[in-house]
């Protein structure tokens, strides 16, 4: 939404034209609002992604041990899909 606003100082017109971000609401939001909004945001984001790597974690492990093995073996680390049940490698195609 656009924001424009006419200010007077010392008879003087000050006009200024903004963008403002904040849905639409018509106002500008202070730094310190600006940042708590941000921190919620970032904590919001944190949760996510670590619901994500708690949800990927198994299939990693399986995926890491196996690459070590190969690597340990003295062979160039190859994937298979065989080493995963066939529920976790259904949708899977490359490390």
């Amino acid at each position: 939404m656009l924001y424009k606003s006419q200010t007077q100082f010392e008879g003087d017109e000050d006009e200024t034209v903004g963008w403002c971000g904040d849905g639409g609401s018509g106002t500008f939001m202070t730094l310190q609002e600006t940042f708590c909004i941000v921190d919620l945001l970032m904590g919001l984001m944190t949760i996510c992604n670590l619901i994500a790597i708690t949800l990927l974690s198994k299939k990693t492990f399986v995926l890491l041990e196996d690459y070590k093995a190969q690597r340990k073996a003295g062979k160039d680390p190859e994937f298979h899909k065989s080493i995963l049940s066939e529920k976790d490698a259904k949708d899977i195609e490359c490390w």
